[in-house]
């Protein structure tokens, strides 16, 4: 056994018997005199808790394994071992789709398992200690370790930052892993609270209480990527009408949309077929149930060629 795993048995050891503790000081059978002795006793084992956390950080450190603190935040409920493991399995392939969309066009000597490997639990809390993958040592990547930008876009995932970003980055598997794991928390009625380690220096902390997470869950499922691309091709279709159009792009590719006023003028929709360059913005839709609907086309600009 490694020094590492050592920490952590005895870390999960002296953390159960703390919590043992503490649901024996609630009972209405314990008395004064027993309770004064599980008061002394719980302080100790919290301060070689206390001994035995930063020896693990150090530890981790040394390894060059980054840290997650992550905790369920329950109320006054009994959570279930159903929820509690699917939020911590939901969180694992958040990590991992974030991790293997940035390591997708490595080689695949380079690409780390994206594992989160289990260290201890908390005592007197629904919480975890998890470690990341060892960041990579020798060879430097030109786009820095992906081990922590991962880390970096799961925690601007969470705090609502640059989803349509990392959607159009990354596709659209990291914002359903994000979805997916937000819907534990409100299925369950879970608040959350986690953070991120490396080094021993504290990178990024998040709390979200339960009553919060459900408009997280809703500004994610409410972001839309917008791509907007320039083309050229032949017009060949216009319903003056309906505001919609139809172009056949140089490379055979047919893209039917709609148009808004003015971007189509009568003179140009009376001489189709022509050629054109066209600005088209594409809306998709990240999250959905059900069939996939389709993504939302707009002729944005048109010029005559």
């Amino acid at each position: 056994m490694s020094a590492i795993q050592e920490l952590q048995v005895r870390l999960q050891s002296t953390n159960a018997l703390i919590a043992r503790y503490r649901e024996t000081l609630e009972l209405p059978t314990t008395t004064p005199l027993e309770a004064k002795a599980l008061r002394v006793n719980m302080k100790a084992l919290e301060n070689l808790a206390k001994r035995l956390e930063d020896a693990f950080l150090e530890l981790a450190a040394a390894e060059n394994l980054g840290v997650y603190k992550y905790r369920l935040l329950t109320g006054e409920g009994n959570p279930s071992l159903g929820g509690i493991g699917e939020a911590w399995s939901k969180l694992q392939a958040l990590y991992a789709t974030v991790y293997q969309g940035l390591t997708s066009k490595l080689s695949a000597a380079t690409v780390l398992l994206p594992q989160l490997g289990f260290a201890y639990s908390f005592a007197g809390s629904v919480g975890v200690v998890v470690t990341l993958p060892p960041r990579p040592v020798g060879e430097v990547l030109l786009t820095g370790s992906p081990v922590e930008e991962a880390s970096e876009i799961v925690f601007n995932l969470i705090e609502s930052k640059d989803v349509q970003q990392v959607a159009e980055r990354l596709g659209l598997a990291p914002i359903q892993a994000m979805n997916d794991w937000l819907d534990v928390h409100v299925s369950n009625h879970y608040g959350f609270a986690i953070e991120w380690q490396e080094d021993r220096v504290l990178k990024r902390r998040v709390e979200v209480d339960s009553g919060k997470v459900a408009a997280l869950q809703a500004f994610v499922r409410d972001t839309k990527t917008r791509q907007t691309v320039t083309l050229t091709g032949l017009l060949n279709k216009v319903d003056d009408k309906e505001k919609t159009f139809r172009i056949v792009a140089d490379n055979g590719d047919e893209i039917e949309g709609r148009y808004g006023e003015d971007v189509i003028k009568p003179e140009h929709a009376a001489s189709v077929p022509a050629r054109c360059k066209a600005t088209i913005l594409t809306v998709t839709e990240m999250i959905y149930s059900g069939k996939r609907p389709k993504p939302e086309i707009i002729l944005e600009k048109l010029d005559p060629l």
